[in-house]
């Protein structure tokens, strides 16, 4: 089967709206998958609104939001998985700090035909707790007895020492078989890659990745993903 995927730093809207955010995606076909970051439910900073529940109705998915740092009025900001198919096993992990905000990461499987398990994150943007981040998503990734798909910002570029970790147990979606440019950041200067979709397992193969240069609703661009999910043998399930 394929699976359609996608992630977005949607920055809290800041940069246009919720609203043309959930418009600009519904402009490609609303994927299986979207993997959100920098995303508010009534937090400080942007629309007062839980944006996963507006997105996740607006595009049609179930949606889920996971909190890493919370305000003086409970509101909280965070990351967000919406999905065609139910999400379930969901798991919430905080990763290791030191001078950064709190980051988490986000584990589920998603009940399609094809057993799968996702995991997202948005790294932060100090080198070495990145790296300590990375091992964790990593170590997930190689012990899933599923096919994997792992999407997010990771803060870190393709010649990092992250991106290797990351790149022991799976593959780089846009490296395997990516169109066009490969920068994710910035929308106003075009000039590095941290936004990433991987994959683990092969049963879960690469067909196509690119980044989406015409949506400009945020800070980043969107990476889109279609990756072909092989059933297991009839013996096998």
């Amino acid at each position: 089967m394929e699976f359609n995927v996608l992630t977005y730093n949607i920055r809290l809207g800041l940069d246009s709206s919720i609203a043309a955010i959930a418009e600009a995606i519904k402009t490609e076909g609303v994927p299986d998958l979207i993997a959100l970051q920098e995303v508010g439910r009534y937090w400080q900073m942007g629309e007062c609104i839980d944006q996963t529940q507006v997105l996740s109705r607006a595009l049609g998915l179930h949606g889920h939001f996971c909190g890493a740092l919370t305000d003086a009025n409970q509101g909280q900001f965070g990351i967000a998985l919406l999905s065609r198919h139910p999400m379930l096993d969901l798991r919430r992990t905080e990763l290791p700090r030191v001078d950064d905000e709190q980051r988490v990461l986000l584990e589920a499987r998603i009940d399609t035909p094809v057993p799968l398990t996702v995991l997202t994150s948005h790294f932060s943007i100090h080198e070495s707790e990145r790296r300590q981040q990375a091992a964790i998503m990593a170590e997930k990734a190689s012990q899933s007895q599923t096919p994997v798909i792992a999407l997010g910002d990771f803060n870190a570029k393709p010649d990092s020492v992250e991106y290797e970790v990351l790149t022991v147990p799976m593959t780089d979606a846009f490296a395997s078989r990516g169109i066009g440019p490969s920068d994710t950041f910035s929308v106003r200067s075009p000039h590095r890659q941290i936004d990433y979709v991987m994959t683990g397992s092969g049963a879960a193969a690469i067909k196509t990745c690119r980044v989406l240069r015409h949506i400009r609703t945020s800070d980043h661009f969107p990476l889109a993903a279609c990756i072909q999910l092989t059933p297991p043998p009839d013996d096998e399930k």
